[in-house]
């Protein structure tokens, strides 16, 4: 028989199916950003920030409807690691130092949240908190990159309102996370005091079965006791 998953199993399946829904989405919605700016990026880095952006989270949603083990964990991770270091390999990879007017923010600085929630599954809450602060950082110098010189302000909003989406996404996962483990602890709390409680009912059964098994003993020890000695009055008559 197939042991029930925990809450927070049930959770991190859950959160990892929706980022991959996410990610398809987002990829959906900015499909003419990649195809337009494809051109004007490195061949290798589109092709690599698709795979991390989107293939990651959507090969993670699909692990997801068959386990809750340790392959998720391993997603989650690469996907942590991959999307700022892809944020970080955008300098290089612009053909020309820079892209030109009217070509938009790069495509890849609108999916942030995605791997700020998938940090609270492999990282303490502290962790995922920083983490969303250096996305916001890259997010704030590749806008920089992109169009270098007058855009400051425009990169700093930009990476503010980056930062906002990234930290309500990441409380809701943190919030919610810290609720299955709850709910698992008095899981396994009550757990715990059923088997407490039918240890002692066992003993207490045992005890009773014992005491029946002495009591009914003595009555027949008493008994032969009682007719051996109405036996022997009768031959001394």
């Amino acid at each position: 028989m197939r042991r029930a998953d925990s809450a927070q199993a049930r959770l991190v399946r859950s959160v990892t199916i929706c980022l991959g829904v996410a990610s398809l989405g987002a990829v959906a919605v900015a499909g003419g950003s990649i195809a337009g700016q494809a051109p004007l990026l490195a061949l290798w880095w589109t092709g690599a920030a698709v795979v991390t952006a989107v293939g990651i989270p959507l090969a993670s949603a699909v692990l997801a409807l068959f386990t809750a083990g340790a392959a998720l964990r391993i997603g989650a991770t690469t996907l942590v690691v991959g999307f700022p270091l892809m944020m970080i390999a955008l300098l290089p990879a612009l053909n020309g130092g820079s892209l030109p007017p009217g070509a938009g923010a790069p495509w890849m600085l609108g999916l942030t949240p995605i791997p700020a929630t998938a940090a609270v599954l492999v990282m303490p809450a502290a962790g995922a908190w920083a983490y969303s602060l250096v996305l916001a950082g890259l997010l704030a110098a590749d806008r920089i990159a992109a169009y270098p010189g007058s855009i400051l302000d425009v990169a700093l909003q930009d990476a503010l309102v980056g930062l906002l989406l990234q930290l309500v996404f990441v409380g809701l996962a943190v919030a919610s996370l810290r609720g299955a483990r709850a709910l698992d602890a008095a899981a396994a709390s009550a757990r715990d005091d059923l088997v407490a409680a039918a240890r002692i009912e066992a003993r207490v059964q045992e005890q009773a079965r014992a005491d029946a098994l002495i009591h009914d003993n003595v009555l027949a020890t008493l008994l032969l006791a009682s007719r051996a000695g109405e036996g022997g009055t009768d031959c001394a008559d």
